[in-house]
C-alpha cells in the first residue's frame, strides 16, 4: 500500500484514493504552498502512526527532521531526493547533509547537471534517478477552448515575465502570423500590458490539472521553453506532444532534450527569430523534429521503463551466496 501526503495546492479536497494510492492532506499555514514546518511535524505523526516500510521524502526541510523521523520509526528505510541546490554551501545546509548521511539510506537526484552540483557545491554524493512521465490516457482539448486553432499558435514555457519579454520580441523577429500562447495560474496587470504592447501574444490561464496544459502543447505549431528549470515533466510532456522544440541553452534542457530540440543562447533575439522562422515555414520541418522528440521521450523518460530503477532504489537487489555454499565468497554480497 501507498500513502501521499500533501496540502490542498497539490491535491483537492474531494480527492481520497487515487488508482489504488491513498491521499492524505495535512495542514498547513499556509494551503496554498505545499510544505512549511507544521505541515512536515504533521507528517512525522503520520510516519509514527502507521511505521511504513519506506519513506520517500523530498528537499531540504524534510531531511533536516530526519533524526527525529528514525527516533519514531527506527525500522523505515529513508530515500530522499534532492530537487533543488543552494548556491553555497551555508551551515544549515551543512548541518542537514551531516545528519543525512548517516541516516538517509539512498539519496538520489533527477538530473546529471544538479548531481554534479551537488558534489562540487555542497560536497554532496548522491544517486541519478531521472523523473518520468505518463503518455495521456484522454484525448486533448480542442484549441478552440482557447479561442485558438490547431498549428496557427506556438506555446512558450516560462515562469518568468523577464524571459517572455526577449522571447515574444525575438519571436516577433520570425515575421510569423502565428500567436505565442503563454500558460499561467493568473494574469496579472504586467501580463495586459505586455499584451497590449505584441499583439502575437496571448496569457491563457491554465486550470490546474495535466490535461489542460498538454492539450495546449498537443495542438501547437511551436514548443519554445526557457528560463532556469526547476523540473523536467513539463518538457517531457511537450516533448511527448510532438511538436517541434526550441529551448535556451541550459544543461537540464540539453541532458533532457538531447539532439531532438534546436537550441539557442539565452536572450539571444536574433537566433530565436531565424530558428522559428525555418522551422514555420516547413511544415516536414516540423514533423521531423516533432517526431524526434517524441521518440527520445517515450524511449528514455516512460514511468513504466523507470519502475526497474525505482524498485533496485527501494529495494536494492542483493546476490545471495549459492546454497551449495559453505563459505561465503568475496565475490557476494550478503543481505544483512
Amino acid at each position: 500500500s501507498v500513502t501521499v501526503l500533501g496540502s490542498k495546492s497539490y491535491i483537492p479536497s474531494n480527492i481520497r484514493d487515487y488508482v489504488g494510492v491513498k491521499i492524505l492532506r495535512r495542514f498547513a499555514l499556509n494551503p496554498e504552498k505545499a510544505g512549511g514546518w507544521i505541515h512536515l511535524f504533521s507528517c512525522l505523526r503520520v510516519i509514527w502512526k502507521h511505521q511504513p516500510d519506506i519513506v520517500h521524502m523530498h528537499g531540504w526541510k524534510a531531511a533536516s527532521l530526519v533524526r527525529l523521523a528514525v527516533l519514531l520509526s527506527p525500522q523505515t528505510t529513508y530515500v530522499w531526493t534532492v530537487s533543488t541546490c543552494p548556491s553555497y554551501a551555508s551551515f544549515g545546509t551543512r548541518l542537514v547533509i551531516w545528519q543525512a548521511r548517516g541516516i538517509v539510506d539512498r539519496i538520489v537526484t533527477p538530473t546529471r547537471y544538479l548531481q554534479y552540483r551537488l558534489l562540487t557545491v555542497v560536497g554532496l554524493s548522491t544517486e541519478f534517478v531521472p523523473d518520468g512521465y505518463t503518455i495521456p490516457s484522454v484525448p486533448a482539448l480542442p484549441s478552440s477552448t482557447w479561442k485558438l486553432r490547431t498549428r496557427q499558435y506556438c506555446v512558450a514555457l516560462s515562469d518568468s515575465l523577464d524571459d517572455i519579454r526577449w522571447i515574444i520580441a525575438g519571436y516577433s523577429k520570425s515575421k510569423t502570423r502565428k500567436k505565442l500562447v503563454v500558460p499561467i495560474d493568473e494574469i496579472t496587470p504586467s501580463h495586459t500590458r505586455l499584451m497590449k504592447r505584441y499583439r502575437l501574444l496571448k496569457f491563457v490561464e491554465v486550470p490546474s490539472g495535466r490535461r489542460a496544459s498538454t492539450s495546449l502543447a498537443h495542438n501547437a505549431a511551436l514548443v519554445v521553453i526557457a528560463g532556469t528549470p526547476t523540473h523536467s515533466e513539463a518538457i517531457l510532456v511537450a516533448m511527448d506532444s510532438k511538436q517541434p522544440i526550441i529551448a535556451t541553452s541550459h544543461p537540464v534542457h540539453e541532458e533532457v532534450l538531447g539532439v531532438s530540440a534546436q537550441f539557442v543562447a539565452n536572450k539571444d533575439q536574433g537566433t530565436l527569430a531565424e530558428t522559428v522562422a525555418s522551422v514555420l515555414s516547413n511544415r516536414s520541418v516540423q514533423l521531423a523534429w516533432g517526431k524526434k522528440a517524441q521518440k527520445r521521450a517515450q524511449a528514455h523518460f516512460q514511468w513504466n521503463r523507470l519502475v526497474d530503477e525505482y524498485t533496485v532504489l527501494y529495494h536494492p537487489v542483493v546476490r545471495q551466496v549459492p546454497i551449495d555454499s559453505v563459505i561465503a565468497k568475496p565475490h557476494f554480497k550478503i543481505a544483512g
